[in-house]
């Protein structure tokens, strides 16, 4: 598969969970470029280092303008008060200014400027787009960064936090700690789990069959380090079993009708 392609987003839920909680704070007055909301980072908490894929990052300090690349980043800034300079662009699910709509709710809340839009139609990240709007910070851990965008990004001086171990990869709860570790807010971003996701849903058998009645559960909602490829072989399986749990019930009810017609 070509490194940039990235795999299916969203499945079909079968329980719904949570739902970011954005809070504010004020953006600073810019020209040239979006201007940054006031970063609220711990300063003893840097510097900060990062494994990933292709090495080792230190950020020396607390960045002020953030960029984010790939999925999942933006979103967990913008969680965490803060609204970046610059963003992928969603255009799965995206406006015509290709940024989602819940998106442009929290920066309108935090009262941010609206972030540049780094074209991210091809999964290819522009270098000179993303310099454009300055940034501290590259926070792409769960993204397509090739070697040779992270090579580019960090010869101009700029410290990026790369996927963990593989592209497209990086567990989701990790997006978020690597996220709020990269802003000196790593506690917040680990109190989000509990009132943002929510806690997991224990089935009672490998079909996801919960000890309710009619209800089965998949994917992050059952295990929270589900990846996609799982989570969608969950999916798959207790849709299966909803759909056979719901013949069995119409062939009851249909059998009990005839019977009854019957006597």
């Amino acid at each position: 598969m070509p490194s940039h392609l990235r795999p299916l987003a969203g499945l079909a839920a079968i329980v719904a969970v949570g739902a970011l909680v954005l809070t504010g704070c004020a953006s600073a007055a810019g020209a040239d470029t979006p201007a940054a909301s006031a970063a609220p980072g711990d300063a003893a908490a840097f510097p900060v280092t990062f494994d990933h894929v292709y090495g080792e990052t230190t950020i020396e300090a607390a960045p002020e303008r953030i960029a984010t690349w790939g999925w999942g980043a933006t979103d967990a800034v913008l969680a965490l008060g803060i609204v970046p300079v610059a963003v992928s662009s969603m255009d799965y699910g995206g406006g015509e200014d290709r940024i989602t709509p819940w998106v442009e709710d929290a920066i309108e809340k935090l009262g941010g400027e609206k972030p540049a839009i780094l074209d991210n139609a091809t999964y290819e990240l522009s270098v000179e787009e993303l310099l454009a709007a300055d940034p501290d910070v590259l926070i792409a851990p769960y993204s397509g960064l090739t070697q040779e965008e992270y090579d580019a990004v960090t010869k101009a001086g700029i410290p990026v936090v790369a996927p963990e171990e593989a592209l497209w990869s990086t567990p989701w709860r990790d997006v978020i700690t690597e996220t709020g570790k990269a802003l000196g807010l790593e506690p917040e971003a680990q109190e989000m789990f509990g009132e943002v996701y929510g806690y997991a849903v224990p089935a009672i058998d490998p079909t996801g069959r919960t000890s309710v009645p009619g209800v089965w559960v998949a994917g992050n909602v059952t295990d929270l380090r589900a990846q996609v490829i799982s989570a969608a072989a969950g999916g798959l399986n207790a849709a299966a079993m909803i759909n056979m749990d719901l013949i069995e019930e119409e062939t009851a009810a249909a059998v009990a009708t005839y019977k009854r017609k019957s006597a």
